[in-house]
Formats: structure tokens, sequence, C-alpha cells
């Protein structure tokens, strides 16, 4: 049943998603639907590969390994934003994991 809401929460993102390519879409819908994709694709990371990753081999392992995979990622994104620029791609041009020094104050949206 999780399994299905992931799928519909997922499909539902990537149908928005494409309506932002050809349209326009506020900022706060555009970062809801990009939340919402965004925990969709974690559960589907724990579900798929974490958990089956626990059942053979040690706990400490897998979380060793999920950090490692999630520093490379930050290191990659991050060679990425400097060798092409913040805004060269799609995302919100704020570029990286952290806020240029220029954003505006992050703010909690409910």
């Amino acid at each position: 049943m999780l399994t299905l809401a992931v799928i519909v929460v997922v499909s539902a993102a990537l149908v928005a998603g494409a309506w932002g390519i050809y349209g326009h879409l506020p900022p706060r819908l555009e970062g809801m639907i990009v939340a919402l994709g965004g925990g969709a694709l974690i559960v589907s990371v724990v579900l798929e590969l974490v958990d089956p990753a626990t059942k053979v081999a040690p706990l400490w392992a897998v979380v060793a390994f999920v950090l490692v995979g999630a520093g490379a990622f930050v290191m990659l994104d991050v060679a990425v934003n400097r060798r092409l620029g913040s805004t060269s791609g799609g995302g919100g041009g704020g570029g990286g994991w952290l806020p240029s020094p220029s954003a505006a104050p992050l703010r909690i949206w409910l």
C-alpha cells in the first residue's frame, strides 16, 4: 500500500513538473511539488535499498555507506555548480546545498 502511495505521489510530481516546463507555477506551489517528489524519492530509497541492505549487512555498515553516498552527492553537486555555475541547469537557481549569501532568509511554509 505504501509503495502504491509513493508511485501516485511521484507520478503527480512528474506531471506537475512537466506543467512547469510549459507554464509557470507559483513559487510556493513549485516548492511544495519538489518537496513531495523529494520526500517520495527518499521513501523509495529507504524501502528499496536501505531496508534490504539491513537484512544482509550490519547496521553500522549500511549507515556508513549511506553517509558516504550522501557525501559524494554533495561534493559532486558543489563541483558541478562551481564548474557550470549555479544557474546553468534546472532547479531554483540558488545552486548547491547551501543558500547563496544574497538569498532571502529561509521561511518555513506550512
